[in-house]
Order: structure tokens, then C-alpha cells, then sequence
């Protein structure tokens, strides 16, 4: 997205940061998409610790919470960045939200997520004898072993 494997990130001022945080404020919709190759490492960083305070074998990538990052960022509104300081701590703001995010989904589809409830009614439950007769049930199907062994 902003760098390929091997580029040199560009060295940049603190003053061309902010410059691009204010344009960004200030409307200027590229202004991000000139700030992200400026702290991408600083944000892959940031992602990497995040990510060694996960569980082992997390499906997520470090470049992967980096690039929801920038996804959300495009999609966030008026934000009063102050400086590359700012910028950076609401960074690692939203990585941690969409950690928890992430995890939250994991759980809820573990416990079952989007399934139909069960109630369990009286109607259900089964006191004293079954009602099927299991001794008939397994005579049945041992005559029927005989008879042919792989059915």
C-alpha cells in the first residue's frame, strides 16, 4: 500500500508532518496518503508490539493491523491531530480497538454466533423411562449385523 519490501521509507521532519496533519485537518484528503509512507515503519512497529501481547498463532498479521489502521483513518472524521506525537498515540488507540474487535468476533462465532437460540421447554425433557425401547433397538440391529455386516 505505501512501501514494498526492501524501499527505503523516506527520512522526514517533524515540521512535514505536522504540515501534513494540519493539511489533513484542514480537508486535504491526500494529505494522509503522503503521511503514511512518512510513519509506516513507526506504525509497523507500533503493530508489531501490539502484536507479541497477542496469543500465539493469531491469525492477524502485524502489515495486516497496520493497513485497518489506515482503513479506519480514512474513514474517520474531524480529528484535531497536534502533532506526529498525537497522531501516533490514537494510532495505537485504534489497534488495540481492533484487537478487541477482533477478538470479540473470534468469541462470539466460538459461542455460537448467528445460530437460532434452543429453548428448552418442558415438552422436551425426558423423565423416567425413554421411549424408545434401546434392548429392542440394539437386538434389531445386531439381527441385522448378521444379515449383512457392513449396513
Amino acid at each position: 500500500m505505501w512501501r514494498f519490501r526492501g524501499e527505503r521509507m523516506p527520512a522526514s521532519s517533524s515540521h512535514e508532518i505536522t504540515s501534513l496533519l494540519q493539511a489533513w485537518r484542514g480537508g486535504d484528503s491526500k494529505a494522509l496518503e503522503g503521511l503514511m509512507p512518512l510513519l509506516y515503519r513507526e506504525l509497523h512497529q507500533a503493530a508489531h508490539h501490539q502484536m507479541a501481547q497477542e496469543r500465539s498463532g493469531h491469525t492477524l498479521q502485524t502489515t495486516a493491523l497496520v493497513h485497518d489502521v489506515y482503513l479506519r483513518l480514512l474513514g474517520s472524521g474531524d480529528v484535531s491531530w497536534q502533532n506526529r506525537s498525537h497522531f501516533l498515540a490514537i494510532c495505537a488507540k485504534l489497534m488495540r480497538q481492533i484487537l478487541t474487535d477482533y477478538a470479540r468476533t473470534r468469541l462470539s462465532l466460538k459461542r455460537g454466533a448467528g445460530q437460532a437460540g434452543v429453548c428448552l421447554d418442558s415438552d422436551f425433557i425426558v423423565l423416567g423411562e425413554p421411549r424408545v425401547d434401546l434392548l429392542a433397538l440394539d437386538d434389531a440391529l445386531n439381527s441385522r449385523a448378521a444379515f449383512d455386516e457392513r449396513k
